[in-house]
């Protein structure tokens, strides 16, 4: 599978109206909101032979790392966050990301159907899921046999 690029809308009580463009490579992207509410940035940091990808938003310093293998890494600064991509059953157009710190998950899941993406949040410290509603999205992924 390729990353190619994507713009998303996310929104619930959480994080109102936060927008997130990520394009291909080396392309710097924006977001209209972070969790404070001021704006961010986002960058692709370097791009590896492989066609991994490291993203790092400013200004917190946190960097996203979409592998070409499957894996996605965030680290920030001073803790590993370990989170994993992974293909949800036989739908190719179904993501499962995984975040694993410490005594917690949270599960992030990416479903595209009917041109709208959902992405479905578990967060097993409130035992509770949420679920992120993806608008105006312009993403694709390429799956490579």
């Amino acid at each position: 599978m390729t990353f190619h690029g994507f713009v998303f809308q996310i929104s619930n009580a959480y994080y109102p109206r936060q927008v997130i463009q990520i394009g291909p490579n080396n392309v710097t992207v924006n977001s209209s909101k972070n969790f404070n509410g001021n704006g961010q940035k986002w960058t692709f940091w370097h791009v590896y032979s492989d066609n991994s990808y490291v993203i790092r938003n400013y200004p917190s310093g946190r960097f996203l790392g979409l592998s070409y293998h499957g894996e996605l890494v965030g680290v920030n600064e001073d803790v590993a966050i370990h989170w994993e991509v992974q293909p949800s059953g036989y739908d190719p157009s179904t993501w499962v990301i995984r975040m694993k710190k410490d005594t917690f998950d949270r599960v992030l899941t990416l479903t595209e159907a009917d041109g709208a993406v959902i992405l479905d949040y578990a967060d097993s410290r409130r035992g509770e899921l949420q679920e992120w509603r993806l608008k105006d999205t312009g993403m694709y992924l390429d799956y490579i046999a």
